[in-house]
């Protein structure tokens, strides 16, 4: 399944087909999963890769009326619930449950990039924004999931982290350090709950065109695209391979490390940056 007609993507430099096959598609019937931030960009992709291989998707956002055109247009289920709301997280897990029965898997997408602020120019108010959507959200959901998960058996959590998580340079220091406290997250709860067959695992993607880079910006929607093109051009010179990652790319990852083929692997961060981490030999 593609992305709706209803729902524009930021263009490519390259587009790359991605065979699925019959197994795939049927890997994770009766499975139930949960992925937050998915009305856009890479959570759209994961909701619609975990659909397609048979799961029962619960999806969140804060855009009602996107929210509810894709999950019309995907067999999935659209919860109005803004992952950012700490305090909403045990009512949404309990209406999950209560339409569903169960919880088996759990991707924490939701994100911003925030303010392009240094730690000089970064305020409490920002700050505690920023780890309240990255770092508290995932964190919460994941306390409120573990009965369900235990009750199923066992299950598979994943955060999106992020390269910014890895290195110096981000334009919004809070993001980086939020991403960063996430991966630690993410081992830490690894272990704690890998006795309950509770895997939990990152990504950590690094450029990918989608509508989060174009809201970093004001300006017209015409602006805004030129200004991701520009921005993945730029990436695209310091990467190892020849071409842009797309959401789908992250999406694999993510139906890899939920699937059994993964089932050995826990408290691990795969880095999907096409090389942008160490860059091309020679670059300086």
């Amino acid at each position: 399944m593609g992305t709706p007609a209803f729902a524009p993507r930021v263009p490519f430099l390259f587009d790359r087909p991605l065979a699925v096959s019959m197994t795939m598609q049927s890997e994770f019937i009766g499975k139930v999963a949960i992925v937050t931030g998915g009305t856009r960009g890479i959570g759209q992709e994961i909701v619609e890769t975990l659909a397609r291989r048979g799961a029962t998707v619960c999806f969140t956002g804060r855009d009602a009326e996107r929210g509810a055109k894709l999950a019309a247009a995907t067999d999935t289920r659209f919860f109005a619930y803004d992952a950012a709301d700490l305090a909403g997280a045990p009512a949404f897990v309990k209406s999950v449950v209560e339409v569903t029965g169960r919880v088996d898997i759990l991707v924490n997408n939701a994100g911003s990039l925030g303010a392009a602020q240094n730690v000089e120019e970064t305020t409490d108010a920002d700050l505690d924004r920023t780890l309240a959507l990255h770092l508290k959200a995932p964190w919460t959901l994941l306390n409120h999931v573990l009965p369900a998960m235990r009750a199923a058996g066992g299950g598979s959590v994943v955060n999106i982290a992020s390269v910014a998580a890895h290195r110096v340079g981000a334009s919004s220091v809070a993001y980086s350090v939020a991403k960063a406290a996430l991966l630690h997250l993410t081992r830490c709860a690894a272990a704690e709950f890998g006795a309950d067959r509770i895997r939990v695992n990152s990504v950590s993607p690094g450029f990918v065109a989608t509508q989060i880079h174009a809201d970093a910006i004001a300006g017209a929607p015409e602006r805004r695209e030129r200004f991701v093109e520009g921005l993945g051009k730029l990436f695209l010179s310091k990467q190892a391979l020849p071409h842009l990652g797309q959401p789908v790319d992250v999406a694999e990852l993510v139906a890899f490390l939920c699937s059994d083929a993964a089932s050995f692997i826990t408290g691990t961060d795969i880095v999907a940056d096409g090389g942008l981490m160490w860059g091309r030999a020679g670059l300086m």
